[in-house]
């Protein structure tokens, strides 16, 4: 890699990479769950949002950190909409996210909507302008949990079970807390929005500890590239040099699967 400090010290590898919604093991994959034993041994990589995600139209993460920055300068927390807002689509993982519009409705801390393109969607930038973002699991992780993060706001969400190379750094209590986490029936949720509401110097406190972590530190390309260098590194102290394994069993070439996508994308189009 270019941006290696010396080319000598990435190893040649070989490895299996997954980009669907469930993990295997020895691969690499984007999340792995914490309540299956046999996925432990999935090894993580940054999801493509750490690059660009263009089918919805969202961007590279730096635009989407450049539109976030623009829209939150000079806005105090005093400004922001005192309402959880939540966009999403039922269809995925529905009894969590059914219960959320359900416990929701008619509230007046909510802005919790389900999905319509053409009526309520959000711009990534414009759920900065609320105080509290509900975050809710789909199939697996959801990749707008990222996003959030860069918003200084305070997220709202029950117990993640899906992890990401960043979920380390998620911290729901204690002076560096980033995170509110809330009981998985939602009960609990409009008493937390309350105390947050009342509370107004602890609720900021959570806000800006998440811009602190992860808009300002991590969320850059210069700390992914250091992780996939770590991530090669720790790869090639486990598995057998490149050469050892038969190449009938090897996977697809990077061009091959390239161009197998696009194949793919191009007859769904």
């Amino acid at each position: 890699m270019i941006t290696a400090p010396s080319p000598d010290e990435i190893p040649n590898i070989e490895f299996t990479f997954l980009v669907n919604d469930h993990p295997g093991s020895n691969v690499w994959s984007l999340a792995r769950s914490e309540d299956e034993k046999e996925v432990h041994d999935t090894w993580l990589m940054p999801d493509y949002g750490f690059w660009s995600w263009p089918e919805p139209k969202i961007g590279s993460l730096e635009e989407v950190r450049e539109k976030i920055m623009e829209k939150e300068e000079g806005v105090t927390w005093k400004d922001k909409d005192d309402r959880a807002v939540w966009r999403g689509t039922v269809h995925w993982n529905g009894e969590l996210r059914g219960k959320l519009v359900k416990t929701a409705k008619g509230k007046d801390w909510s802005d919790v909507q389900e999905l319509d393109w053409k009526k309520n969607a959000l711009n990534m930038e414009d759920f900065c302008k609320y105080k509290f973002l509900i975050y809710t699991e789909g199939v697996t992780y959801s990749g707008r949990l990222r996003y959030f993060q860069m918003c200084r706001s305070v997220i709202i969400t029950p117990r993640i079970h899906w992890h990401q190379t960043t979920s380390p750094l998620i911290k729901s209590e204690g002076p560096d807390q980033n995170i509110v986490i809330v009981k998985d029936d939602w009960s609990d949720l409009e008493e937390t929005i309350q105390k947050l509401r009342e509370n107004p110097l602890e609720a900021e406190r959570i806000a800006n500890n998440t811009v602190e972590i992860f808009r300002d530190y991590y969320f850059n390309p210069a700390r992914e590239v250091c992780y996939w260098r770590k991530l090669f590194r720790a790869w090639a102290q486990v598995t057998p040099p490149v050469g050892d394994v038969p190449k009938g069993k090897r996977g697809t070439r990077w061009e091959s699967f390239v161009l197998m996508n696009k194949l793919d994308w191009d007859r769904i189009a």
